[in-house]
């Protein structure tokens, strides 16, 4: 036995396909479709209009927030360039400091050094001076002792 298909039916809640009333002027359907498209148009017109404010409203804000995000970005290189350029002037000005600290380290070692050395030849000299002094002092102490004996007549002339 063979199956048949059975006709589809419209389902049309509320009334029945008899109750539709159908036309056949192809003016009255032209117009009637010209104005629901008209509706339509206008109804998608209104759509896109609300969708492109959306789209360009969501737009300027991922716009501000990418300027946003520049700026901070931007803001956290010249922060490091900064810092790097901070760092570098330091080492330069440490380097200049240490050169310039060997340098007078350096003077003042010589200064120190030269005068240790003409401090040790004054006091050389001033050693042989005093050491003449002093000689001369013990033998002028000798003869004045010498003197005074002769004169009390403790020794008489001279030895030989």
């Amino acid at each position: 036995m063979r199956r048949t298909k059975r006709p589809r039916m419209l389902y049309t809640p509320g009334f029945r396909m008899a109750d539709v009333e159908f036309y056949d002027d192809r003016q009255a359907i032209a117009k009637e479709l010209a104005a629901f498209d008209a509706k339509a148009r206008a109804k998608a017109a209104e759509l896109g209009r609300i969708i492109e404010a959306d789209f360009e409203r969501e737009r300027q804000q991922l716009l501000a927030e990418c300027h946003r995000k520049r700026a901070e970005d931007l803001l956290a290189i010249a922060a490091i360039d900064l810092e790097e350029k901070m760092k570098a002037d330091a080492e330069a000005d440490r380097a200049e400091a240490q050169r310039v600290f060997g340098a007078y380290a350096e003077r003042v070692q010589k200064a120190f050094s030269t005068a240790c050395k003409e401090q040790a030849e004054w006091y050389a000299e001033t050693k042989a001076i005093l050491a003449k002094i002093q000689r001369d002092i013990n033998l002028s102490t000798c003869r004045a002792e010498r003197n005074e004996f002769l004169r009390r007549g403790v020794i008489k002339g001279r030895r030989r």
